[in-house]
């Protein structure tokens, strides 16, 4: 019903209303910043939430109507209770190995490893929740530890945590340019190269509000805009 009387009352235009995006943290703290500013600058009268979450956190919000979309990537929440959620691919990036700059594991003449490099080594790992970690765990072939020696909630902790010296964090290169990582080093994983896709999450069963509209169309065209890290290939 909330839902509903908001849709009712940004009807008429963009004077006023909110929207809710919930989006992974590499999207909310490289890409929404702008969008929120130029959304702003556009539409001042509109209120606008963000929320961070793992790949079940972002489906999950969109599907109960928390939030009016999400970006992150795609995850099957199951329970017939749930609205269906709608995944349109926007782009993929290939994972690597974070680590500090004068760690032995950094090649001397070739800008790859494969992931057997990693036997051995301590690995500051994400929570079950996440998008990156359910795929990590699901992709056969990969010779990754049995269990991380740390566990954090999203990639900046990662970052963080690799930055302390505790360990090495598989993450997508897109992950690997937040703030903190200029200090650190990225090396793509090769035999075999895993990806992870971003998606724009919607409901099927509910149109997006005006509001909403305008606050996506002003993400995506910032998306495109943006420069892709060399590991990071455009979909839609």
């Amino acid at each position: 019903m909330t839902a509903a009387l908001a849709s009712l009352r940004a009807a008429g235009g963009l004077e006023r209303g909110s929207v809710a995006v919930t989006a992974s943290p590499s999207i909310v703290s490289r890409l929404l910043p702008a969008v929120v500013r130029s959304f702003h600058a556009a539409h001042p009268s509109v209120s606008v939430t963000l929320r961070d979450d793992g790949a079940e956190g972002i489906g999950r919000r969109v599907a109960e109507g928390s939030a009016d979309f999400g970006i992150g990537s795609e995850w099957d929440l199951g329970g017939a209770e749930l609205g269906t959620l709608d995944y349109r691919k926007l782009f993929r990036d290939r994972f690597g190995i974070v680590c500090r700059p004068n760690d032995p594991i950094v090649p001397a003449a070739h800008r790859e490893l494969p992931w057997s490099a990693l036997a051995g080594r301590d690995l500051v790992g994400l929570a079950a929740d996440t998008g990156i970690q359910r795929l990590l765990a699901r992709h056969r072939g990969l010779k990754l530890p049995p269990e991380p020696a740390l566990t954090v909630s999203n990639t900046l902790g990662q970052l963080a945590m690799v930055e302390a010296g505790l360990g090495l964090a598989v993450m997508p290169e897109s992950a690997a340019t937040l703030a903190g990582a200029e200090r650190l080093r990225f090396i793509p994983l090769t035999r075999p190269v895993v990806w992870r896709e971003i998606c724009l999450i919607t409901r099927q069963d509910r149109s997006l509000s005006p509001a909403a509209r305008a606050f996506r169309d002003i993400a995506l065209r910032r998306l495109r805009e943006a420069p892709l890290a060399p590991g990071v290939e455009w979909l839609a």
